[in-house]
C-alpha cells in the first residue's frame, strides 16, 4: 500500500442533451467558379460572391440560383454550396520556365504536364472560362550593382556594354540612378526604367527600352559619352529575401487589376524571414485566384522574370450543366457527418428528377427538409398543381413546395428579375429558428414576411385554396402588409401531424440532439437499470425544456423493463421510446357573432349555442 495521501478523482455527472445549434442549409448551383471537388462553406453574402463568382459580382447570363444563396444569407449565416459542372470544364494554365513562359491549351485535369525546362505550373484556383481573365507577372530579387565612371569611360563601351560586378537575368526591369554628385552618361535617363537584354554576358550589361526587345536580344540602347562617379543599377522589383533559396515573386491580376502579390520558393519546406512556409505549392493554396505545382525534376532554378503580365488562355466552362451533373453534385450531401444541414434548397433548379433526388437525400439523412419551387416563373395555380401532382409527384414529409416566384431588384445589373422562392423561404425558416424556435410555424404576418418587391403571380383566394389543398404553400401579396408565406404544408399525402412543416422541423430539431447524446454518453455502457434510469432522466430534462418552449403539448420517455426484454439486453440492444404530442398550429379560425335580446343572459345564450 502506498504512503498516506489524498487522491483527486473527477466525476462528471453534468451530461445533458444539447439545444438546437442553428439552421445550416445546403444548395447545389451551376456556378461559373468555385471548387469542383467538394462543397464550400460561407457565412456572408460577401464570402459567397468571392468564392462563387468571377470578380465578386453576378453578371447577366449567370444562373439565377445565385440569388437563392444570397437571399438565404440575408437572414442566416450557415450555408454549404456545391458547384455543379459538366465533365469537360477546363482550367487555364501557365508554365513558368527557365527561359520564359509557356501557355498551355486548356485541360480538364488540375495536374501539370511538365515539359523541357518547365519549373512551375500555375492554374486557376478552380476551372472555368473565368481563368481567361487572370494574368501573372514574375519578378526576382537582385543585389545592387555599381558602375564606376572615371571620366575616361574605359568601362562604358561604345557597343552599349556597361561593365558591372554581378549578373542580371534577361528581361528583368532595372532602374539606373547616379550616386551623390555623379551623373549618368548621355543616352541614358535616370528617370525611367530599362530591361536587361538576353545578350547580356558575365559582367556586361545590355539595356533595352522594352521587355519584348530585351528578351529577343534586339534594340539595345547605346550610351555615348559623359557621366561620372558611381552609377547604380538595381532591379525595380525585389523580394528582399536574398538568402531564400530559389525565391521569386508573383503578381496576380484579374481583369487587369492587381489583386495579389506572393513571394515564393521552389524549395519544399522553405520558410521566409518570419518563419512562414513560402513553398510555392503550399503558399498559393491561400490565393483566391491561382494554384501552383512545382516540377521536382528541374530544381535549383528560378523562373525567368516576366514583368509584362501573361494571360491564361484556353479555359472553358464546358458543355451546359445538365440534370445529371446537378444530381452528381448533390450526392455529396448524403454525408451528414461532414455536411450538417437542416434545410436543402433546390436553387430554382426545379426539374422533377433533381427535386426527387434531394428529397431522397433528406429522407435518408433524417435531419433536413427540402425547400422546393416549381418550374416556371409565371405559372398559374393550375400549372403549379399539375407540376406538383404529375411531374414532381413527391409524397414526403421531408419536403415543402412554395409558389409563386418572387420579384426582386438585381443590384448588380440594375434590373428587375423573377427568382425561385426557395432562398427567401429557407432564410425565413432559419431566422425564425434563431429568434423563436425551429418548431414555430413560419407563415403569416408574424414570421412569414419576405423582404421582396412583389410576386410573379398574384393568386386570388380560389387559387390559394387550390394550391394548399394540393400541398403547395402559396406566397401571397397582401396590400399594406408585404409579401407573405401563407401556408406550411409538407408534401406528405397521408393526413397526419407530419403533413405540417412545423412538426417536421420539431423532429429535425430534437432527434439529432437526442441521438448525439445517446451516442456520446451511452454506447458501450453497461445495459442495466442505472444506465436506463440515466437515459430517461437526461431525455426527460431535455423534453421538459422543449415543452416549456411550446414545442410539444405532452411527452413521455419509456426506457425500462416494459420495452427492454431480456433478449434485447442479451443482444446489446437498448430501446428508448419518446412519445410526443406536438403542438399544432392554428390554420383556421371560426368567428361566431351571436346576437341576443336584452333580456337574455350571456351564460344562457352560450349554453344555447
Amino acid at each position: 500500500m502506498a504512503a498516506p495521501r489524498v487522491n483527486i478523482v473527477e466525476t462528471d455527472l453534468s451530461s445533458r442533451v444539447p439545444n438546437f445549434e442553428g439552421a445550416y442549409a445546403g444548395i447545389v448551383l451551376p456556378l461559373k467558379r468555385g471548387p469542383v471537388d467538394r462543397p464550400f462553406f460561407v457565412t456572408t453574402q460577401g464570402e459567397f460572391l468571392d468564392e462563387a463568382t468571377p470578380g465578386g459580382t453576378i453578371e447577366v447570363g449567370m444562373n439565377l440560383g445565385h440569388f437563392s444563396a444570397l437571399a438565404y444569407l440575408e437572414r442566416a449565416d450557415k450555408l454549404w454550396v456545391r458547384r455543379a459542372v459538366a465533365s469537360d470544364v477546363e482550367y487555364g494554365k501557365i508554365y513558368l520556365t527557365a527561359t520564359g513562359t509557356r501557355v498551355d491549351v486548356g485541360e480538364v485535369s488540375e495536374d501539370a504536364t511538365f515539359e523541357g525546362d518547365d519549373l512551375v505550373m500555375l492554374r486557376g484556383a478552380d476551372p472555368g472560362v473565368w481563368n481567361e481573365d487572370l494574368s501573372v507577372s514574375v519578378f526576382i530579387d537582385h543585389a545592387l550593382a555599381t558602375v564606376d565612371l572615371d571620366g575616361t569611360q574605359t568601362n562604358l563601351l561604345t557597343t552599349g556594354e556597361i561593365q558591372v560586378t554581378n549578373d542580371f537575368v534577361a528581361g528583368i526591369e532595372v532602374a539606373i540612378s547616379p550616386a551623390s554628385g555623379a551623373t549618368v552618361p548621355d543616352g541614358l535617363l535616370a528617370t525611367r526604367t530599362y530591361y536587361v537584354s538576353s545578350n547580356t554576358t558575365t559582367s556586361l550589361l545590355y539595356l533595352c527600352a522594352t521587355q519584348e526587345a530585351a528578351l529577343a536580344g534586339t534594340d539595345e540602347i547605346v550610351p555615348t559619352t559623359g557621366g561620372s562617379g558611381d552609377l547604380n543599377v538595381r532591379a525595380t522589383r525585389t523580394i528582399n529575401e536574398p538568402a531564400v533559396a530559389e525565391a521569386f515573386g508573383i503578381d496576380v491580376y484579374y481583369k487587369g487589376a492587381l489583386k495579389e502579390t506572393w513571394i515564393c520558393s521552389r524549395v519544399e519546406g522553405q520558410l521566409d524571414g518570419y518563419g512562414k512556409n513560402m513553398y510555392v505549392e503550399t503558399l498559393l493554396e491561400r490565393s483566391a485566384y491561382i494554384r501552383a505545382e512545382n516540377n521536382p525534376l528541374n530544381g535549383g532554378q528560378v523562373p525567368l522574370p516576366y514583368l509584362t503580365a501573361v494571360a491564361f488562355s484556353s479555359a472553358s466552362d464546358g458543355t451546359a450543366v445538365s440534370d445529371a451533373d446537378m444530381i452528381t453534385a448533390a450526392d455529396v450531401f448524403q454525408n451528414k457527418e461532414s455536411y450538417p444541414m437542416m434545410l436543402f434548397m433546390d436553387g430554382g433548379w426545379s426539374t422533377a428528377g433533381f427535386q426527387r433526388v434531394i428529397v431522397d437525400i433528406c429522407e435518408a439523412r433524417q435531419d433536413c427538409v427540402a425547400i422546393l419551387s416549381h418550374d416556371a416563373t409565371n405559372a398559374s395555380a393550375a400549372q403549379v398543381v399539375e407540376f406538383r401532382e404529375v411531374e414532381s409527384n413527391i409524397n414526403s414529409s421531408f419536403a415543402g413546395m412554395f409558389s409563386p416566384h418572387l420579384e426582386i431588384t438585381d443590384r448588380f445589373n440594375a434590373r428587375t428579375i423573377e427568382i425561385a422562392p426557395d432562398g427567401y423561404v429557407a432564410g425565413a425558416y432559419a431566422r425564425s429558428g434563431e429568434v423563436n424556435e425551429p418548431w414555430f410555424p413560419v407563415a403569416g404576418l408574424q414570421r412569414g414576411i419576405l423582404g421582396v418587391e412583389d410576386v410573379a403571380v398574384r393568386y386570388n383566394a380560389g387559387d390559394m385554396d387550390y394550391l394548399y389543398d394540393s400541398g403547395v404553400n402559396p406566397i401571397q401579396f397582401r396590400p399594406g402588409s408585404g409579401i407573405v408565406i401563407w401556408g406550411q404544408k409538407t408534401l406528405q399525402r397521408r393526413p397526419s401531424s407530419l403533413d405540417r412543416m412545423n412538426v417536421r422541423l420539431l423532429l429535425l430539431a430534437i432527434a439529432p440532439q437526442i441521438i448525439r447524446t445517446l451516442e456520446e454518453n451511452f454506447l458501450f455502457e453497461l445495459n442495466d437499470d442505472i444506465t436506463r434510469t440515466t437515459v430517461r432522466a437526461l431525455i426527460n430534462a431535455y423534453m421538459s425544456s422543449v415543452e416549456a418552449r411550446r414545442g410539444v403539448e405532452e411527452f413521455r420517455v419509456v426506457v425500462d423493463d416494459s420495452n427492454n426484454s431480456a433478449s434485447d439486453i442479451d443482444n446489446g440492444i437498448l430501446n428508448v421510446w419518446v412519445f410526443i404530442k406536438p403542438t399544432r398550429s392554428v390554420e383556421e379560425i371560426n368567428l361566431n357573432l351571436i346576437l341576443t335580446s336584452s333580456s337574455i343572459d350571456f351564460q344562457l345564450a352560450a349554453d344555447l349555442v
